[in-house]
């Protein structure tokens, strides 16, 4: 470990430090809260693959889109957790969205070659709800999380969105609030607030 990373408490102290008073309150709260609809015509999103699916969450929220990198473990945890990724010498925090998701993987999967060509690490930072000015978690926090494919920007339109499908897995479902057409594909808009909430209880024991 270089020195930069060594003094950089970025990523290991989020496991360190204890959960500030109204922390869980907090949470509680946003996701009990009535969803508050971004009109769609303003709403730019970054497309990515986890397995078979497609996903997609706010532009804005992305920070960073890194080649892939295996994440340093930390021991006794698993899970979603799958340990700590090294951006510009901070350690942060890497959770699977393939497991925290349900996505179906890859039946006949590529090649070595070709998985490695588009795969890509995310890097994405906690910020205000548009619609809202309501942080979704401490702000400024970041998470990175393995995508088997970035696809890239989107903006879908309005009437493109409907409900989300019976058919798409149930841990899905949970996190998706609409889903949209992108060519023969089609994308599930994931809530960032559920999200969130579901990458902070994957740092808890």
């Amino acid at each position: 470990m270089n020195q930069k990373e060594k003094g950089s408490p970025s990523g290991l102290g989020l496991f360190d430090r204890p959960i500030p008073e109204g922390y869980t309150e907090e949470w509680t709260r946003l996701l009990a809260a009535p969803e508050e609809r971004v009109e769609r015509q303003d709403l730019a999103v970054m497309v990515f693959r986890l397995g078979r699916e497609f996903f997609a969450l706010r532009a804005a929220l992305f920070e960073e889109i890194a080649a892939p990198q295996r994440p340093r473990p930390l021991p006794g945890r698993g899970g979603a957790l799958l340990g700590l990724v090294n951006v510009a010498g901070e350690l942060v925090p890497c959770v699977s969205l393939a497991g925290l998701a349900g996505a179906c993987q890859e039946t006949g999967p590529p090649s070595r070659e070709a998985a490695r060509s588009q795969a890509r690490i995310a890097v994405i930072r906690l910020a205000a709800l548009p619609a809202t000015g309501a942080a979704t978690g401490r702000d400024g926090e970041r998470f990175a999380f393995p995508a088997d494919e970035v696809v890239g920007f989107h903006r879908p339109a309005r009437s493109e969105m409907g409900p989300v499908p019976a058919t798409l897995s149930r841990d899905a479902a949970a996190l998706c609030t609409e889903v949209f057409p992108l060519g023969d594909r089609e994308v599930g808009l994931l809530d960032e607030t559920r999200l969130f909430a579901a990458m902070h209880r994957s740092l808890v024991p």
